[in-house]
């Protein structure tokens, strides 16, 4: 079979799956390298494809991105092997015993508690746009969703009687997520004045832009950086996904089970949470004096 007829089937495959668009565009990034480095070695047949080819394809990719990003080429080659042996287009898996590249593990960057102050507060709320940017940063903190959920949460996903919200998220996959009633009661304030600021125009979606219609991803990224840049706040990764982090971390610190962090936030497998509330020496240190067994008891010596 010819490796670009493979890819489309492929393709064909995953979108029956009624896969995100945001995960169809991951995969024909991945494969177009693919692509591109077959043709430049002359390899014109699916079959043709060996092992060795795919190990050089991560290594050339090693050199121009982070290990992480090899380490998510490695698992779509695997997924579009995988099918294509399952549906037997292919005789031969060439990833079959190929292992998945290792990454260093590193402790994920979340905002410190003096930070999150900073941004919770950065927007006045005398305006509506100041309002709507606030809300944002309270909601992003206080359920850890994504932003890409955020930006699509409509005005009929909220229910401030019973303080819950419905989020879809990854793969059109829904959850309902508790609102406290810090949070509810900027909703309900938002609510009025986004009546107020719509002035009788329709839009489905929560946040709405000064030009009355849904946001787009790219304004909380400009958000972040405003934040970043008048605050002279630093650190590399300064986004909402490091609000998520915070959120995850936080939570648990508080208290709450990890099993219900990952409900919240909407994770299939634990083994991802547990990526997100990874303490840091002085947390960990914090947390074993608070519930350290021997120094919680009187003990007899």
């Amino acid at each position: 079979m010819d490796i670009k007829l493979a890819v489309d089937v492929f393709f064909i495959n995953r979108k029956s799956r009624n896969l995100s668009k945001a995960t169809m565009k991951w995969y024909k990034l991945t494969l177009e390298k693919l692509l591109e480095y077959t043709q430049r070695k002359e390899i014109k047949k699916i079959e043709d494809v060996q092992s060795y080819h795919i190990e050089e394809l991560l290594v050339e990719q090693r050199e121009k991105v982070r290990d992480i990003t090899v380490k998510d080429f490695f698992v779509v080659y695997r997924a579009f092997f995988n099918f294509l042996f399952d549906e037997e287009y292919i005789e031969r898996n060439p990833m079959k015993k190929m292992k998945a590249p290792k990454v260093a593990k590193k402790i994920i960057r979340t905002f410190s508690p003096e930070e999150i102050n900073k941004i919770l507060n950065f927007f006045e709320t005398n305006s509506f746009l100041g309002l709507r940017n606030h809300l944002a940063m309270c909601l992003l903190f206080s359920t850890g969703m994504r932003r890409s959920e955020l930006i699509n949460i409509k005005v009929h996903d909220i229910n401030t009687t019973l303080e819950v919200i419905k989020i879809t998220g990854k793969g059109n996959k829904q959850r309902i997520v508790p609102i406290g009633r810090a949070v509810k009661k900027i909703l309900i304030r938002y609510l009025k004045e986004r009546e107020e600021f719509l002035d009788g125009r329709y839009c489905d979606y929560l946040m709405v832009s000064y030009v009355r219609r849904k946001l787009t991803g790219t304004w909380i990224l400009h958000l972040f950086h405003k934040i970043k840049e008048e605050l002279g706040m630093e650190g590399e990764r300064f986004s909402p996904h490091t609000l998520r982090h915070s959120f995850a971390r936080t939570a648990l610190l508080n208290g709450m089970s990890i099993f219900v962090i990952q409900k919240i936030m909407g994770h299939e497998d634990l083994a991802t949470t547990r990526k997100y509330i990874a303490l840091n020496d002085k947390e960990i240190r914090t947390e074993h004096a608070k519930f350290d067994p021997l120094a919680n008891r009187d003990w007899e010596y």
